[in-house]
């Protein structure tokens, strides 16, 4: 909600999810922009072009983010509608400034990379998906993905040809050489695939899920992509729409944090471990293989899933029968051991469940 005249103006803006009632910001100018999303908002202004904003929602917090300054001769176009939002200045102004993008989980403006003249530069995105893409003409693009949980801009491994955006993906490919790269927001990396042939599904162009993007091509190969890392908590908002509840319900049942690992059948067992925060960085702790990524002074073991069996997939259902307060943030990462050596692994790093 906005003021319809005056200077500065307010915009209030209230949550669903966590209650608190309406926040709102003083904007320097009588007509901010609004650009609303499903998790959020971003709101830019200023008292001129040359001096305006951008502020950042989250419904998560029920909180505006501090302001981002920047100059630009009318606002920005706004990527991504979920969790994510992402920006680029174009035009007059854009030289030496910097690409942004705001996670609702962070709650923070990450700076990307610099914006040059002599490209042409644009930002796009789905759900909880941002990537900076440069186009350099006859080379192809040059695509940068934002990772919401590292908090960094990630580049493709190379250019292509084709772009396409999904709800927690990117695929930057290049059909006729068969060379794919794709982009897991969940895990936060690239991964590389050459020698696929010409896709022919109908339509011809990858399809689409929330976590998974698929394709058959002319050597008679279904090829897909999924997002996951080995550990996925089952109400993962933002990266899923469902979030995690708390205390008993009518009726006595009992809600539950869910969690699945995937791991090697009848020679490995998974432990899950939890904590209300992240480290600050990925730790490497001696004995243990791979990186903890929760906060070591909280993480405390919460689970142990046993074998994995034929399936290569233990999961569990772990009850939260007191109240939790709305916006909690629970942090779940797997250790997995190998049953012949005794070693044990950070596998992977940590998914999450939002309580609301």
């Amino acid at each position: 909600v906005r003021t319809l005249s005056g200077s500065p103006a307010t915009v209030w803006a209230a949550s669903a999810l966590v209650g608190g009632g309406y926040q709102s910001i003083s904007v320097p100018t009588s007509l901010p922009t609004i650009s609303l999303g499903r998790r959020g908002c971003v709101v830019f202004g200023g008292a001129s072009q040359a001096t305006a904003s951008a502020w950042a929602y989250s419904a998560g917090a029920n909180a505006f983010a501090p302001p981002i300054p920047f100059s630009q001769v009318s606002s920005p176009p706004l990527a991504g509608f979920g969790g994510v939002f992402g920006f680029n200045l174009e035009g007059a102004g854009s030289d030496g400034s910097l690409a942004q993008a705001y996670s609702v989980l962070a709650h923070e403006w990450t700076a990307g990379p610099a914006i040059d003249a002599t490209h042409t530069w644009s930002t796009t995105g789905s759900d909880n998906e941002v990537t900076l893409i440069r186009d350099d003409g006859a080379a192809g693009y040059a695509c940068t993905s934002f990772d919401a949980h590292a908090r960094q801009w990630k580049p493709a491994p190379g250019n292509t040809t084709h772009t396409m955006a999904g709800m927690n993906w990117f695929l930057a490919y290049s059909p006729a050489s068969g060379t794919y790269h794709g982009f897991s927001a969940e895990r936060g990396d690239w991964t590389t695939q050459t020698g696929i042939g010409a896709i022919v599904s109908s339509p011809a162009v990858p399809q689409q899920r929330e976590h998974l993007v698929y394709f058959a091509d002319s050597t008679q190969n279904l090829w897909m992509f999924a997002t996951p890392e080995r550990a996925y908590a089952w109400f993962r908002w933002p990266y899923a729409r469902p979030f995690g509840r708390s205390g008993a319900t009518s009726g006595s049942n009992t809600p539950y944090i869910g969690v699945s690992v995937r791991g090697t059948p009848g020679t490995e067992l998974a432990l899950v471990y939890a904590s209300l925060a992240l480290a600050p960085a990925p730790l490497a702790l001696p004995g243990f293989g791979g990186l903890l990524d929760l906060d070591p002074l909280g993480a405390f073991q919460l689970a142990n899933l046993g074998v994995f069996d034929a399936d290569g997939v233990r999961e569990a259902k772990i009850p939260v029968a007191n109240p939790i307060a709305a916006g909690t943030q629970a942090w779940l990462q797997p250790v997995v051991v190998d049953l012949a050596t005794l070693s044990a692994s950070f596998a992977g790093r940590a998914t999450g469940t939002r309580f609301f």
